[in-house]
């Protein structure tokens, strides 16, 4: 089976699943939408994408930076930050969960804590 990142970039041919709300928590939308072209042109001017929406992609697995040999780092190391602290019962209707990598690594752990992560690949420059 080929997983599903849940935190890709906002680029054309990913899937909008999530949005960042008020909160900085994701509301996700079901069915995903796909990115092209015209929303990139759309939303860039408002801002970075990662920081407004969440997007998916097909796991890069190894051409990823967050891979670590054998799994994606990024729900590993996020439910070792929140270890002490305790988890939600409920969680969103995801529309990649069949396929998401975090979910197959994880369970419904990652699924508790996926709502909380916004992704932000930008690099702000140094005050």
């Amino acid at each position: 089976m080929q997983h599903t990142c849940p935190s890709s970039a906002g680029l054309v041919g990913t899937q909008l699943i999530g949005i960042v709300d008020r909160s900085g928590s994701v509301a996700y939308i079901k069915p995903s939408l796909p990115v092209d072209e015209d929303f990139r042109a759309a939303q860039l001017p408002l801002g970075p994408l990662e920081r407004r929406f969440r997007f998916s992609f097909i796991c890069l697995e190894g051409n990823c930076p967050q891979w670590t040999g054998s799994r994606c780092g990024v729900i590993d190391d996020t439910l070792g930050e929140l270890a002490s602290l305790p988890l939600p019962d409920s969680v969103g209707k995801c529309s990649i969960r069949a396929t998401c990598r975090w979910f197959s690594q994880a369970g419904w752990d990652a699924c508790r804590v996926c709502s909380r992560l916004v992704t932000d690949l930008t690099l702000d420059p140094v005050p």
